[in-house]
């Protein structure tokens, strides 16, 4: 049993409730909740809503939910306002599935690899992560578009979700795929062995094995203070994540090796919740929420395009020849794609139909965004193309992207 859930038994579900309202209140209850009578956003009560995340405020997915935030209480006339609380600061990482779901807060940022057992298909998708393209900026807009419409269209998917009192607002695919960070130069295969990562786990614990190193869990919040003292050798991180926490600061060798992509990365809000409001209501939480996305993604691009152009000047970081690691990883993702029908969760009836699906959303966003996107497909990737394709990311106009996306998946 997860500390979350003993912490609910030891006070009951009604005190949680009331300390989670006063929590967003500043100890007062003058928030009551929607209602299920109300029937548009004007008869509703007001309602305060708490955010949980991991992310701290100033990271690329903090000012994401701080826009939804601002987009919700000025859409709904300051009816429905969002409190979010960053860093962990209302409950840990590994806590939100149970917390959303128990309406200790309303909403969250949650990681499906943290909750295996909980959430089966979720993290059978995510050993689907090699599945999506590396190439830049395609793969990571065509992957975060097929997930959301993935996730939008299955309904063993949203099942999943209920099942734990939760419903998905919004869903990513958060990178093209994982790199690895380093305080040590990795240029082959030797170079890597017995070196301690830090993964987030999940496919990226048997990837990392799979090149010879070794697999270290902890809080990303820890990592830079890990990298720095020694403890850990390197991370696995996007250029996004290297930024917004300042890892390039203590580890210098960057290695853009095709590891899978974090392909699921949902945003959450309790069911009950959900149902309480009118559909007005809720269609502008939907539409926030592809604001969110969209802030998101794009910050993230922006960070690349930071990473690409700062790290090998300002912070002195080396750019490595990723294909002698890949020749290796490459093997090993196929065999996991071999597997992947046999180790379907037993909720999948047609697990191949579900493979198959997802690739062709993949396929799908793959032609749409060459067409919405005014830039060249690179589909095989090199360090120096990598370094070249994020640091063009700040000069696309993604107009067309965020328009399409929003009126086909939002």
């Amino acid at each position: 049993m997860s500390s979350f859930n003993k912490f609910l038994g030891g006070i009951g579900l009604c005190a949680v409730l009331t300390l989670a309202i006063s929590a967003c209140s500043g100890g007062a209850s003058d928030s009551a909740p929607a209602g299920p009578d109300a029937a548009s956003l004007e008869t509703m009560d007001d309602i305060a809503l708490t955010y949980t995340t991991f992310q701290p405020a100033e990271s690329t997915g903090g000012r994401a939910i701080t826009a939804f935030a601002e987009e919700v209480s000025e859409r709904s006339g300051g009816k429905i306002t969002i409190e979010p609380y960053f860093s962990g600061s209302l409950m840990p990482a590994e806590e939100t599935l149970d917390g959303v779901g128990s309406g200790f807060a309303q909403l969250g940022s949650l990681m499906p690899l943290y909750f295996p057992q909980e959430l089966p298909v979720n993290n059978w998708l995510l050993d689907m992560g090699s599945l999506p393209s590396d190439s830049y900026p395609h793969g990571i807009l065509a992957g975060t578009a097929a997930i959301k419409e993935l996730q939008a269209s299955s309904e063993v998917l949203q099942q999943e979700w209920a099942d734990h009192d939760a419903r998905v607002l919004s869903v990513a695919q958060v990178d093209a795929g994982q790199d690895i960070l380093c305080t040590t130069p990795i240029n082959t295969p030797a170079d890597a062995q017995g070196l301690r990562v830090r993964t987030g786990g999940g496919a990226w614990i048997g990837e990392i094995e799979a090149l010879g190193m070794v697999s270290v869990s902890m809080p990303l919040l820890e990592a830079y203070e890990a990298l720095q003292r020694g403890v850990i050798d390197c991370v696995t991180a996007h250029p996004s994540t290297i930024v917004d926490y300042g890892l390039w600061e203590v580890a210098k060798h960057f290695v853009p090796v095709s590891m899978s992509a974090f392909n699921d990365s949902a945003d959450i809000i309790n069911l009950d919740t959900w149902n309480s409001l009118p559909p007005d209501a809720q269609a502008i939480l939907t539409e926030a929420a592809h604001t969110m996305w969209t802030v998101e993604r794009e910050g993230k691009m922006a960070a690349f395009s930071k990473f690409a152009r700062e790290a090998p000047g300002e912070h002195g970081v080396v750019f490595h020849d990723p294909a002698p690691l890949n020749a290796v990883l490459t093997r090993y993702q196929e065999g996991v794609v071999d597997n992947l029908i046999a180790n379907a969760p037993t909720a999948v009836a047609d697990p191949q139909g579900f493979v198959d699906t997802y690739q062709g959303l993949l396929d799908k966003w793959q032609t749409r965004v060459t067409e919405l996107i005014d830039v060249p497909l690179q589909p095989v990737m090199s360090h120096e193309t990598f370094r070249e394709s994020y640091a063009s990311a700040m000069g696309i106009d993604y107009t067309k992207f965020r328009e399409v996306t929003r009126a086909e998946l939002y």
